[in-house]
């Protein structure tokens, strides 16, 4: 069973924001342009194109299960086991004032996109609690993945 870790306000954004702009120009493509076919076919691609990134920022998430966590980011996926995970922090990455980041062993850091705040107040504080969640749930699958190696057992 996985947990998904994200801010469910902001996809219900991305994904409500994506829907009215596809309902909008996708109608207006087809009755405004019915005699110019490439203008029809490019705004109808722009629709199509809104609707596609609309539907990846609402299922970006941190999906954690036993073995680690799946980053699903509006424009890749990364898989990350759990001995890989040092810590979990918040940092900024693009515009956004505060992300949440798997710090790697190996020095990398992978941003979850889904976990973000456009501002300093509340929105900090709930990447912050992710993070907090996110560092016990780490804690708890390394000590029973160290648990289950030196009893002889395989981790599922």
């Amino acid at each position: 069973m996985e947990r998904v870790f994200r801010d469910g306000q902001e996809a219900t954004f991305a994904a409500l924001t994506g829907i009215v702009l596809a309902a909008v120009v996708a109608p207006h493509a087809v009755l405004e342009h019915q005699d110019a076919l490439l203008v029809m076919l490019w705004e109808l691609a722009f629709a199509g194109a809104v609707s596609f990134v609309a539907w990846r920022f609402f299922v970006a998430g941190a999906y954690a299960n036993m073995k680690g966590l799946r980053v699903v980011n509006p424009f890749g996926v990364a898989r990350v086991a759990w001995a890989d995970i040092a810590k979990f922090s918040v940092g900024s990455y693009g515009r956004w004032m505060a992300v949440a980041i798997v710090e790697l062993r190996d020095g990398r850091r992978v941003p979850i996109v889904a976990i973000r705040a456009s501002s300093r107040g509340g929105g900090r504080r709930r990447v912050e609690r992710s993070v907090r969640d996110l560092d016990r749930l780490r804690a708890l699958r390394q000590g029973t993945a160290a648990t289950t190696e030196s009893s002889g057992c395989a981790t599922v």
